[in-house]
């Protein structure tokens, strides 16, 4: 139940017309804030047809490119390539979580891509919390390809059979 203490309406709501008075300020209230909320939705939808910026922080699988006072997004591709390592260690040699940080992090900057953003956020760290980075990295990454197979099949079917995936 939720309640809401008013120090001075100066509406008597031990009255019909009081009642009245307060749920139509309420209903306004709701309209005012169902338009600003479409009207965000509006711009966010136009920025993300656009390729622009949605914020200050790149998405998994992307980086910020700024050119003067606009921001473009751009893919990463060593990220996408670590994240689809990620994809194939659990899902296709059926690593469990520790295991696949290990190889990960055996793998990066050596012979494989460097990604100072997954470096970042994986050094340093207790084995938990790589664990749970590289989760949300897996979960990132199956969203991009749930996307890419909306928007081109073709090129989401090529992408699952270049890794030996299935679906």
């Amino acid at each position: 139940k939720i309640t809401q203490h008013f120090s001075d309406l100066r509406i008597d709501l031990a009255t019909p017309e009081g009642v009245a008075m307060f749920q139509s300020g309420a209903v306004w209230a709701e309209l005012q804030s169902s338009q600003s909320s479409a009207r965000l939705r509006n711009i966010m939808q136009c920025l993300r047809k656009t390729g622009r910026a949605l914020n200050q922080s790149a998405p998994r699988g992307f980086r910020l490119k700024r050119e003067g006072k606009k921001s473009y997004l751009e893919p990463d591709q060593d990220e996408r390539t670590i994240m689809a390592r990620i994809e194939h260690l659990r899902e296709v040699e059926r690593l469990t979580w520790p295991e696949t940080v290990e190889a990960i992090l055996e793998g990066m900057g050596k012979d494989g891509p460097e990604a100072p953003r997954v470096q970042r956020r994986l050094e340093g760290r207790a084995p938990g919390t790589q664990e749970l980075v590289l989760r949300h990295y897996l979960k990132s990454w199956k969203k991009l390809l749930a996307e890419t197979a909306q928007k081109r099949p073709a090129k989401y079917q090529a992408i699952r059979d270049e890794r030996g995936l299935e679906g």
